[in-house]
């Protein structure tokens, strides 16, 4: 599988994951360390 399907792919999850829980994306990116940027 190509690097970038796999990004694709886990930028969904992530997203998923916070609606279910009701995060926003910034929730997600803070306390990960992640930059939002990166998680949006």
């Amino acid at each position: 599988m190509h690097p970038l399907s796999n990004m694709g792919l886990i930028r969904l999850m992530i997203r998923k994951l916070a609606q279910e829980q009701g995060w926003t994306l910034k929730e997600v990116s803070e306390p990960s360390g992640v930059i939002y940027t990166t998680v949006r």
